[in-house]
């Protein structure tokens, strides 16, 4: 099985989500909390509101991060006021890390413009091609819904 244009995709998706984050943090270097951080540091903080409520170990696992460098950037965000850290209600000795409310409205932007972006790149695919893409994306998720059942 050949997965080489498959993986093509992602780069491709991968690289516009940067360029997206790029562009934010270009746009409002000088006026958002945000933007100190740096793009990277910004697709890190992404990956955490879309898996949160995380422990440090998902931070890990979402971003690429070691363990000493996922627990100094959560940290540094929770000592800027960006992220939360809360006792797990489930077990106490764990704790979950959040997004603070005010700065999901700058990365809602991010991902706006990024679904921009993508909106004008597929307005000149055929609704075949269109119904293709979705049958991918449909196959994807089942696959990952069904490994992630798999490792519970």
């Amino acid at each position: 099985m050949d997965l080489t244009s498959f993986c093509r995709m992602h780069g491709l998706v991968e690289d516009l989500r940067r360029k997206c984050v790029i562009e934010y943090w270009e746009q409002r270097n000088a006026d958002d909390p945000l933007a100190q951080f740096g793009p990277r540091l910004l697709n890190h903080l992404s990956a955490i509101l879309r898996n949160e409520p995380c422990s440090l170990h998902d931070v890990m696992r979402h971003t690429g991060l070691s363990a000493p460098a996922a627990s100094a950037f959560v940290a540094k965000l929770v000592r800027a006021g960006i992220l939360r850290r809360e006792v797990n209600p489930q077990n106490r000795r764990s704790v979950l890390i959040t997004v603070e409310p005010e700065f999901r409205r700058n990365l809602a932007e991010i991902d706006a413009k990024f679904q921009e972006h993508v909106a004008e790149l597929f307005r000149s695919a055929t609704s075949a091609e269109l119904e293709a893409l979705e049958t991918v994306g449909d196959l994807l998720r089942r696959l990952l819904e069904s490994k992630e059942n798999q490792s519970c």
